[in-house]
């Protein structure tokens, strides 16, 4: 099998597996406890803290951790009446009722009197892999006296994450999408007294996310950000693994690179092929063991195009004949080229019976 859905999810790694598995057997304690198999557990939470905290160059105390990203973006939208974001958002986003969509252009015109209490704009997008200047956006926000959220799940350990040099008031990712497991999230809250919870109950996590943690995860998770978050050096052999993928995918005709090579995550591509549907073409490579996602997989079950392909102007004939492939450090690029090769056959194979 050749997996390159790794946008959609990405398999636990050894390392990761082994630090969780002491607290789904021998460790199980409830962290709540006071006695010892519970303040085990109460300090492995307050490792996972740590380590979470030195990837994006926060603090401990700023840390949360929740079921995944679409619970830590609702409680931080929850905390405000108005909120404007871009029309690239994940649907935990821009589904939520208080939530405007705007393109990015004119999020900062409006009147004063309407003015939101916070602008939420993901660092990078889930289906193309292109990287948003948040920054510049973050600064514009606060010019005008409103917080700022980001959306960071896709973007982990893609790239560099410094939440002190972007000034970012909140910030999530979520564990699955970086071979940790599925159900866990970090949550950063720049001033954790700013937010009231969205779940009541005990006091675990300073009483602002009840509910007994989830501790084999959380440590999976804490592991994850020690031991995939971003590197420099892998992201350059990524990205030249990705160039060369990218030389083959260009000899099919009609075809369209939705993702920005020049500003984007390196382990994301977004193609859309003119005249075939996307998921023809994803079942045909799945019978040849190669994965690859027709879309978002939050988009699953749906019929209607891409938003955001929309939102960027792919033509008609062009957005239902979409691909993400999207792949990990372990992908070698000689899986990659048999993938490119299993494309271009299959795009051919197609257009050759809608062609009879």
């Amino acid at each position: 099998m050749i997996y390159l859905d790794n946008a959609a999810t990405t398999r636990i790694t050894e390392p990761v597996l082994q630090s969780m598995l002491p607290f789904l057997t021998e460790q199980y304690g409830n962290p709540s406890a006071l006695y010892g198999l519970g303040r085990n557990a109460k300090k492995a939470i307050e490792h996972a803290k740590e380590q979470v905290a030195k990837a994006i160059d926060a603090e401990p105390s700023q840390i949360f951790f929740t079921s995944g990203a679409t619970e830590s973006n609702n409680w931080v939208i929850s905390n405000y009446d108005k909120v404007v974001s871009s029309e690239m958002e994940h649907h935990s986003i821009s589904n939520i009722p208080v939530v405007v969509c705007l393109n990015i252009n004119k999020m900062f015109k409006f009147k004063i009197r309407n003015t939101p209490g916070l602008v939420t704009v993901m660092l990078a997008n889930n289906e193309t892999g292109n990287i948003f200047d948040v920054k510049t956006l973050i600064q514009k926000a606060h010019k005008y006296g409103m917080d700022f959220h980001c959306d960071a799940t896709a973007a982990f350990g893609k790239m560099p994450i410094d939440v002190k040099e972007l000034d970012v008031d909140s910030l999530t990712f979520s564990g699955h999408k970086i071979h940790a497991p599925k159900g866990v999230s970090a949550l950063y809250l720049k001033d954790p007294s700013k937010f009231r919870p969205m779940l009541y109950g005990g006091n675990q996590q300073n009483r602002l996310r009840s509910g007994t943690e989830n501790v084999a995860s959380i440590v999976g998770l804490g592991t994850a950000c020690e031991l995939h978050n971003y590197n420099p050096e892998t992201d350059k052999l990524n990205r030249q693994k990705r160039d060369k993928f990218v030389s083959a995918i260009k000899t099919i005709p009609d075809m369209i690179i939705n993702t920005d090579l020049e500003n984007s995550i390196a382990t994301t591509i977004n193609i859309s092929f003119k005249g075939i549907e996307g998921e023809s073409l994803m079942l045909l490579l799945s019978q040849e063991g190669i994965c690859v996602s027709a879309g978002s997989a939050c988009n699953s079950g749906s019929l209607e195009p891409s938003r955001v392909l929309q939102t960027m102007g792919v033509p008609e004939d062009y957005i239902y004949g979409t691909i993400r492939v999207s792949f990990s450090n372990e992908t070698t690029g000689e899986q990659l080229l048999t993938a490119a090769k299993a494309i271009k056959r299959n795009v051919d194979r197609i257009r050759g019976v809608s062609n009879v």
